[in-house]
């Protein structure tokens, strides 16, 4: 893909995350209105995606790499677990800073599949987060499951403050959140070795 079409595909993808931090919802944009913002005609955006739902898709591909960054993960290729921040806390800032592009990868209603080369993108976050949990707790043997209770909990109570359903201050909401992640993976976690250790 010539440099040209990259920065005109890259436009209207950052400009729906754009759009949507400024409080509109997927409901509200549309390919003429992303258009209009770009400065061009909005029959440009079928140089390069499929349909506006192909977009959308990646804009939200956009937001989990902007996620990791965020998160100290430069090149997800060459990570190094030993160094990495803790990554419950990274995802949390992320939400408290970016609410509308969380919305836009765990909660809002997407039309048709992904596109198949972004596929492998799209489940990176939680490779990456599998990863991290077995770096961890080595002598696991359910560390993916256990992984994916941390992970519901973490999206339960996320989802609660995203959509405006807690009403403590953020800074003592992330540090009570952490606690609570903290207790549940010593209960997942350290109970089974405790429990190996008996047996």
């Amino acid at each position: 893909m010539r440099r040209h079409t990259v920065k005109a595909k890259r436009q209207f993808i950052d400009m729906v995350l754009i759009m949507l931090e400024e409080g509109k919802s997927l409901r509200e944009i549309n390919l003429r209105q992303i258009a209009k913002r770009i400065g061009c005609a909005h029959t440009n955006a079928y140089n390069y995606f499929e349909s506006y739902e192909q977009l959308i898709w990646y804009s939200l591909e956009e937001a989990q790499l902007r996620m990791l960054i965020g998160g100290g993960i430069k090149d997800p290729s060459h990570i190094d677990y030993d160094t990495l921040p803790n990554i419950f806390e990274s995802y949390i800032d992320f939400v408290i800073a970016h609410p509308a592009w969380y919305r836009l990868i765990w909660m809002d209603r997407l039309i048709g599949p992904p596109p198949l080369e972004i596929r492998g993108s799209l489940v990176l976050p939680g490779d990456i987060l599998n990863r991290w949990m077995r770096e961890r707790h080595p002598d696991s043997n359910q560390t993916v499951k256990k992984t994916g209770i941390l992970h519901s909990f973490l999206h339960g109570e996320l989802s609660k403050y995203v959509t405006n359903r807690r009403l403590e201050e953020i800074s003592s909401y992330k540090e009570q959140l952490l606690e609570d992640l903290r207790l549940l993976e010593n209960l997942l976690f350290l109970k089974e070795a405790h429990i190996t250790n008996l047996t």
